[in-house]
């Protein structure tokens, strides 16, 4: 559990420097999704591996039931990440209301929506509280269960902090306006650009401009 609060210190610590000031484009929100999604399976991913290697060769029945419930729910991190996914996006769908950029927007506001919720909250404290309990119930300190519980809730809080929010602002931007503030979601169905025109008619000149 150790390892798994020092992985999300430092994905802290780097995201401070790496999250962008709203206005961004697509693009460049959907790489923040992409290191969001790679980078916590990577830290869940190494925490369970460390952790499991650590309660297979300890003696000690406290250490070992505390390395093996800090790796089942690393593990259990990294199943969520599967399942319910930031990134990649789905395929853009044949909405006629929607370009293929505007689709992913919304696609990507509404999967940092889901896991900034409360139940993004819940779902992460009550995994810490269970297996706080699991490991305080065991024969160590019932303080390591706190410990690991404390742990567990701040890595939750971080993941959601790091979540790429400004999707969201984008998205509803976008709604407002059809386009991002970043100036990429461009949707030709929202508006269309015509050059000037010039005909002829029995009684005179007729001049049209197509907007």
């Amino acid at each position: 559990m150790q390892v798994r609060g020092f992985f999300a210190v430092a994905v802290f610590l780097f995201s401070l420097h790496t999250i962008p000031a709203t206005g961004q484009t697509v693009d460049v929100l959907e790489a923040q999704a992409r290191w969001w999604q790679y980078g916590w399976m990577a830290v869940h991913g190494a925490s369970a591996l460390i952790d499991s290697h650590e309660a297979g060769r300890t003696h000690d029945k406290a250490l070992k039931r505390a390395r093996a419930v800090s790796a089942f729910s690393s593990g259990l991190g990294v199943a969520e990440l599967l399942v319910e996914p930031l990134y990649p996006l789905p395929a853009a769908a044949h909405d006629p209301d929607l370009s293929d950029e505007a689709f992913h927007l919304k696609a990507l506001a509404e999967r940092v929506e889901e896991k900034a919720s409360w139940r993004g909250h819940l779902g992460g404290w009550l995994t810490g509280l269970i297996s706080g309990l699991v490991i305080a119930g065991g024969h160590g300190k019932s303080s390591d269960g706190w410990e690991f519980f404390a742990l567990s809730g701040l890595v939750t809080e971080i993941k959601i902090w790091t979540l790429p929010k400004e999707a969201i602002e984008e998205w509803e931007n976008y709604q407002r306006t059809g386009k991002a503030s970043g100036g990429s979601v461009y949707d030709e169905r929202i508006v269309s650009l015509k050059p000037a025109g010039a005909r002829v008619i029995p009684h005179g000149l007729e001049l049209l401009w197509w907007f």
